[in-house]
């Protein structure tokens, strides 16, 4: 990442990309060693006040967006980069970071500097995107409607798809914009007929090879490697079976989330209060784990969709009727001694 930035910083800046050469001339052996601290100092910070000074112009800040911060191996560097960035380059600097909260960068960030020179919006459930999903659905549809060489091939244009339809895929949303962005690129294939594509999204029609959901599933396949790599054979069993036994649990017979608390499942499996924060703690940016043992909030539904399908997770799938059972045995042992007696008759 520090080396995108600079690189991308010479690029706006020409004065900037001739310090560098110069440095380079200069220090070569410092390039090749060195920690961050060096690094930044030589690099941009020394650099840019050689151009401005000091204090350089203040009435145009410049904006270093950082996208998928939770992507960059080094996350320990992350305090020093951002805040010296801010507090010591002599034109005002401001950052917008997006990353999944991963404990490590969630605790850079709740510490130290950055935790007093940083705001933060959290895009979970308290973030009410629901109506820009829906603005977001009825302009695509619109488009597809009055644009797509297919459209005379759609039943009923003037009404496709329905209300019911739109509020039905905006549900399926979970307040991210990640399952209706990646639905409406498959509907919208200019070499396919839209309104059976939107059947295969709403499960009306099979799949076949063509997996709509591609762009998702990696998302989902990345968070998931990311939050097992360091878990051995037996944790990473009891992961993929706890993620199923909230699955089960927190899904009624209309398919729809009930209230399950953490503080029950690990009752139920007589497990040490906490240990369900501690297994799913890199899971955070789909699964919310409350310090207080209260109710589990899952960020995107669609992800269970994928858990269940084979095809799509491979690996990561969670059997249904394994999970059913081991709950079942676990429920028999929390029950009077003479009654388990009785139902093995």
């Amino acid at each position: 990442m520090f080396a995108t930035l600079v690189v991308q910083l010479a690029q706006h800046i020409p004065e900037l990309a001739q310090q560098l050469e110069e440095v380079a001339e200069i220090d070569r052996q410092m390039l090749r060693g060195g920690g961050l601290e060096s690094h930044l100092q030589k690099l941009i910070i020394g650099p840019l006040k050689r151009i401005y000074g000091d204090v350089g112009p203040q009435d145009k800040p410049w904006v270093i967006i950082v996208d998928g911060l939770d992507e960059n191996v080094y996350h320990g560097d992350i305090q020093l980069l951002f805040a010296r960035l801010v507090q010591d380059c002599p034109t005002p600097v401001r950052l917008l970071v997006a990353s999944r909260p991963m404990p490590s960068i969630r605790y850079a960030f709740d510490h130290g500097t950055l935790n007093s020179i940083t705001s933060r919006i959290a895009l979970d459930r308290s973030f009410d995107s629901d109506a820009d999903i829906e603005v977001f659905l009825r302009d695509e549809f619109e488009d597809i409607r009055t644009r797509h060489p297919m459209r005379a091939y759609i039943t009923k244009i003037e009404s496709w798809p329905g209300e019911e339809i739109i509020q039905t895929i905006k549900k399926r949303s979970s307040g991210q914009f990640i399952f209706p962005s990646t639905s409406m690129k498959f509907i919208k294939s200019l070499r396919h007929n839209p309104a059976k594509r939107l059947k295969i999204i709403l499960g009306l029609l099979p799949a076949g090879k063509t997996n709509p959901y591609e762009p998702l599933d990696r998302l989902y396949r990345m968070v998931l490697e990311s939050a097992m790599e360091n878990l051995d054979e037996d944790e990473a069993q009891d992961f993929l079976y706890f993620l199923g036994t909230y699955l089960v649990m927190a899904t009624s017979v209309d398919g729809l989330p009930e209230d399950t608390h953490v503080s029950f499942i690990e009752h139920l499996h007589n497990l040490d209060r906490g240990s369900l924060k501690m297994l799913f703690c890199d899971l955070e940016s789909i699964i919310l784990v409350p310090d207080d043992g209260s109710q589990l909030i899952l960020f995107h539904l669609s992800f269970f969709d994928y858990l269940c399908d084979k095809s799509r997770s491979g690996s990561f799938h969670v059997d249904l009727a394994a999970i059913h059972s081991r709950l079942a045995v676990n429920c028999m042992k929390h029950l009077p001694e003479d009654f388990r007696e009785f139902l093995s008759l």
